[in-house]
C-alpha cells in the first residue's frame, strides 16, 4: 500500500520546491490551488507547470493563470489529479479527496510518470488538412 499524505502536508512541501507540475481534469482544492500559487510567486526560484484538460470555464482558467505559472493544455491525462514535486514524489488526489485536509496516495514511480506525461502537455495545437497550393520564396 502506498503512503499517504494530507493535503496541508502537501502545500508545506511545495514551499520548498523547485518545481512542480500538476495534471488535472477538474478544478483543485483552493488550499492546493493557494500552495501552487505560493511556489509560482517565488521569483528567481522554483517554476510551475499546471496541464489541464477538459476544463472550459475561462474564470478558473483564468485563476490559474497567475504570476509565474506556464498553463497548459492537455491531452489523454490520468482522470485522478496527479501532483509530480521536483520531478521524483508524486501524489494523486482522487476526486472524492476531502478539500480540507483529506490524504493524498504517493504515486509509484514518480520520476517515469514524470518523462512519460511530458509529453501530454501543449501549449497550443493546430491540425490542417489539404493540398498545398504554393511556396512563397523566403517564408523558410
Amino acid at each position: 500500500m502506498n503512503p499517504r499524505i494530507s493535503l496541508s502536508d502537501l502545500v508545506a512541501r511545495l514551499e520548498a520546491a523547485d518545481h512542480t507540475i500538476a495534471y488535472f481534469n477538474t478544478p483543485l482544492p483552493e488550499p492546493l490551488l493557494d500552495g501552487l500559487r505560493l511556489l509560482a510567486g517565488r521569483r528567481g526560484r522554483g517554476s510551475l507547470d499546471l496541464v489541464v484538460e477538459r476544463i472550459d470555464d475561462v474564470a478558473y482558467l483564468k485563476k490559474l493563470n497567475f504570476a509565474g505559472a506556464s498553463v497548459y493544455s492537455g491531452v489523454g491525462l490520468p482522470r485522478e489529479t496527479l501532483v509530480i514535486v521536483d520531478r521524483i514524489q508524486g501524489y494523486w488526489l482522487a476526486a472524492d479527496t476531502d478539500a480540507a485536509g483529506g490524504a493524498l496516495v504517493a504515486a509509484d514511480n514518480a520520476p517515469d510518470l514524470y518523462i512519460k506525461l511530458l509529453w501530454r502537455r501543449f501549449g497550443l495545437g493546430v491540425s490542417y488538412e489539404g493540398e498545398l497550393k504554393e511556396i512563397y520564396p523566403d517564408t523558410g
